[in-house]
């Protein structure tokens, strides 16, 4: 029985230089997220022989698989209007200096104007003691975040031990330590909504690690007075099998937990009694779809991909 090739997951921004993707020891086929301007364009699958630098490679066959989301884009940001927020005087300077930057896409200087003066994210990450490692990850990367007002609430769920306590306690950043004696997905998201400071909560788990640009897309699509809910894409660092139409299901691949990449408007959660993340989610009326806000989903128990994700992540 021939037996499939392994598969390993990576990223490229076609706006940026090539980095040294090589490939591992065995001969792979590598599943690799396809950016512009740091904006997901799509999922494209190649097979590279081990040991040889693939970079020119997947560029090739991004230019080919998607080449019509890359004109859409492009065309997009030449006859970009100014949106409403972009009409007010820049809050900050680094958000004037993307706004006068005529190198700076016109997507980017969108987000960057909407940066001067944004909501406060509270970020709700649920974890169990027994992945420590990928709890740290999980936090390393969230104190990555290109965002200025956030917090993160760490939910312990039925701890046996004070492992977790300890780890939170080493974290850089603003991270705070909650613990519940109730296990499960829905007692960590109810504590975490209670304790939560911030205008929108955001809610991901200890399994994860988290796109620099998370919070910032997140908080573009509040930016919509009608959206309470936004999911994002949730990636594969693991996958079985290469996961198909990754960026037009809802942002979710086939096996991934529900509410890993999640936000809702603060207000909107406390008036739910009992409060699920994916009950919001069904609020379609007010639901909105933002595939910017990129996270990587390893699965439990799985090893580490043979790939590290490349500088875009």
């Amino acid at each position: 029985m021939k037996t499939r090739a392994a598969l390993a997951v990576t990223q490229l921004d076609l706006d940026l230089p090539d980095g040294p993707l090589v490939g591992p020891a065995e001969t792979t086929t590598v599943l690799a997220l396809i950016r512009l301007h740091r904006h997901p364009l799509g999922v494209v699958e190649v097979r590279i022989e081990s040991g040889h630098p693939f970079a020119t490679r997947l560029r090739r066959a991004a230019v080919l698989e998607l080449g019509p989301a890359i004109l859409e884009h492009e065309l997009r940001d030449q006859a970009a209007e100014p949106m409403p927020w972009e009409l007010a005087e820049p809050a900050t300077a680094s958000a004037a200096h993307a706004f006068a930057d005529p190198s700076v896409p016109p997507c980017l200087r969108r987000r960057a104007t909407l940066l001067g003066d944004p909501p406060s994210i509270s970020v709700v990450v649920g974890t169990r003691e027994q992945q420590p490692d990928r709890l740290a990850r999980c936090l390393d990367s969230l104190a990555a975040v290109r965002y200025p007002r956030y917090e993160v609430l760490v939910v312990d769920s039925a701890p046996e031990t004070d492992a977790t306590r300890r780890l939170v306690n080493r974290a850089d950043g603003p991270v705070r330590y909650l613990r519940t004696r109730r296990p499960g997905r829905a007692a960590v998201h109810e504590l975490g909504a209670a304790e939560a400071t911030g205008r929108l909560l955001a809610f991901t788990g200890d399994d994860v690690r988290v796109d620099r640009d998370w919070l910032p897309a997140l908080a573009e699509s509040f930016a919509d007075a009608q959206v309470g809910c936004v999911a994002g894409l949730t990636m594969p660092v693991d996958p079985p099998a290469p996961p198909r139409g990754i960026l037009s299901r809802g942002g979710a691949w086939r096996g991934a937990t529900p509410g890993l990449n999640l936000a809702v408007d603060a207000d909107l959660a406390h008036d739910l009694r009992g409060f699920d993340p994916d009950a919001v989610a069904e609020l379609s009326a007010r639901a909105a779809y933002q595939p910017d806000a990129v996270v990587w989903h390893q699965h439990r128990g799985a090893p580490v991909a043979a790939l590290t994700l490349s500088a875009a992540s």
